[in-house]
């Protein structure tokens, strides 16, 4: 695939937010947690892909790019490449790809970027290592950071979902034996 053609595979996925200017600075006030990160800008998809992955393997959250580690707000000059990347971390960078959404918030002079990260209903979420991308390592979201999970993290994330798709598979056989 082309240069540009990966760019357009990526781009135009931005919604305004309907976000009260209000309800984002409480928000940046709460300062980083579970479920918040702060972004100054993209630095990588690879880096990007942790956080993601991270949230996605916990409750889900939210990361706000344009917003330094102490909740200043610092703005995008534009969002178009930072839309670029965050998109190429969450669907190639993750295994499986992870259906974030972009939303611009519009202060002023200064975009703010507020990617959405569901909780993935596949876990464990993976991100690619090493240059091979045979090596995966998976992240959850412990308090404010991102962390690598120990080998014991992901059997109980994916016992969990074994769990869930019995119990789903035992549902079905009430009502269609």
């Amino acid at each position: 695939m082309k240069e540009y053609e990966q760019y357009l595979k990526y781009s135009g996925t931005t919604t305004l937010s309907s976000m009260s200017k209000a309800d984002l600075i409480n928000l940046i006030e709460r300062g980083e947690s579970s479920f918040l990160e702060f972004k100054q800008k993209v630095a990588s998809p690879e880096k990007l892909a942790r956080e993601i992955a991270a949230f996605a393997n916990t409750e889900g959250g939210i990361i706000l790019v344009g917003v330094g580690d102490r909740g200043e707000l610092i703005g995008l000059e534009t969002y178009l490449e930072e839309e670029f990347w965050l998109k190429k971390a969450a669907e190639e960078e993750c295994i499986p790809p992870v259906d974030i959404t972009l939303e611009l918030f519009q202060m002023g002079q200064k975009d703010i970027l507020i990617v959405r990260v569901p909780e993935s209903p596949e876990k464990p979420v993976q991100v690619k290592a090493g240059k091979s991308n045979k090596l995966r390592k998976v992240f959850v979201r412990v308090e404010d950071a991102s962390v690598e999970a120990s080998d014991e993290y992901i059997q109980v994330l994916k016992q969990v979902l074994l769990l869930e798709f019995a119990s789903f598979c035992h549902f079905l056989q009430r009502f269609f034996p």
